[in-house]
């Protein structure tokens, strides 16, 4: 072999191979720049197209903040104008309405439960007796409840008694003596029971005169309690008679327990304001003929003068929501909303009021009696 001379057939596959990969390289980088311009014209078309998207979505949220301020500004204005309207019609209130107030001074429970559970003990003669006590169940257990001890001589006296608190005044409360008395005739009683588990418990006399136009058969400062519930708005012609003997029939510190419906209750001023309803919280006549329908019920500051001008010391004063009404829901509401009393406003009314001696008395309140008229 001469190693002198080339072999050129060496020289030209190598020169061959190095055109080949040097082409190769240039179709690479040219493949490559290509890529490059691309992505780089991709990622140009994509900055472009996210500008316009933030510049869109900047003027959405834009038109969005106002919108909301809009809205914002004219609730603002709104709420502004409800407050000026109802600050106006406050002021209308107040120019023309009266607005004090009568703050509650609710009495003792602490003996409810047991007075629920003897009431409940009681035998009846009639379903309808039964169902009367149910229905009136709690006013009749809170109503005895407030009686408190008795004084010296243990006397208690029930007017339009349906012999559901004599038995208890007499059985529970330790009264030593107790009567009833119910509208009729005057000048004649009757001898009436109550019996638990069909065993008699329980016995006095009711003595039949008419409240409000018979002087009492008592003598002065006989009793240490008079109860006279669901009473006083049955009154057709003279109730200040009622008070004034029940005060007369009073000792000196003895209790009068008035309960009657409550007229300025939420329910009454719904039903005034509705239209829809006399006000009055019981307005029905009555289905049994003896019986007379409500003739006038009162509210709490009525009730307290009529008790004062009896000669009586308020010592309790206080009103409760009778199950099934819910008119203090909105009621309640715009009575604050006007800055209306929101106190006692509750459909029953309660009151205890204690005799007290050298009290003044005026027979014929004028919130109560009309004038007579001059002749």
């Amino acid at each position: 072999m001469n190693l002198s001379s080339p072999d050129w057939s060496l020289v030209a596959a190598f020169g061959l191979i190095q055109a080949v990969t040097i082409l190769a390289i240039w179709l690479a980088l040219k493949r490559l720049r290509r890529w490059k311009e691309q992505i780089l014209h991709g990622i140009a078309v994509l900055e472009s197209n996210s500008h316009q998207d933030q510049i869109a979505t900047r003027g959405e949220m834009v038109a969005t903040v106002e919108q909301r301020i809009g809205q914002d500004l004219a609730g603002i204005r709104e709420a502004l104008r409800g407050l000026r309207e109802r600050g106006d019609l406050r002021d209308l209130v107040k120019r023309h309405a009266e607005c004090a107030r009568l703050e509650a001074t609710p009495g003792p429970n602490d003996r409810y439960a047991e007075c629920v559970e003897f009431l409940q003990s009681l035998d009846h003669a009639t379903e309808a007796s039964r169902e009367y006590l149910s229905t009136h169940l709690h006013r009749t257990a809170r109503t005895l409840a407030l009686a408190p001890p008795p004084l010296r001589g243990g006397r208690a006296l029930e007017l339009g008694s349906y012999m559901y608190m004599a038995p208890a005044l007499g059985c529970l409360l330790g009264y030593g003596e107790v009567r009833g008395a119910y509208i009729g005739a005057p000048g004649w009683s009757v001898k009436r029971a109550a019996s638990s588990q069909g065993k008699v418990i329980f016995e006095c006399e009711t003595d039949i005169f008419n409240a409000e136009k018979d002087r009492y058969p008592y003598p002065d400062g006989h009793f240490d309690l008079v109860l006279a519930c669901e009473i006083l708005e049955h009154m057709s012609r003279d109730p200040m008679f009622l008070l004034l003997e029940c005060a007369r029939v009073l000792c000196d510190g003895g209790a009068l327990i008035v309960t009657t419906p409550n007229v300025v209750s939420y329910t009454s001023v719904a039903r005034a304001l509705t239209a829809g309803q006399n006000p009055q919280v019981y307005s029905l006549y009555p289905w049994v003929e003896t019986e007379s329908p409500h003739v006038r019920e009162y509210t709490p500051r009525e009730l307290r003068d009529a008790i004062a001008a009896a000669g009586l010391q308020v010592e309790y004063l206080f009103t409760e929501k009778i199950g099934g009404y819910d008119s203090d829901v909105w009621v309640g509401e715009l009575l604050k909303q006007l800055d209306l009393p929101g106190a006692l406003r509750g459909e029953q009314l309660y009151c205890l009021a204690r005799k007290r001696g050298g009290a003044t008395t005026v027979r014929r309140p004028e919130f109560l009696y009309e004038r007579q008229p001059a002749l």
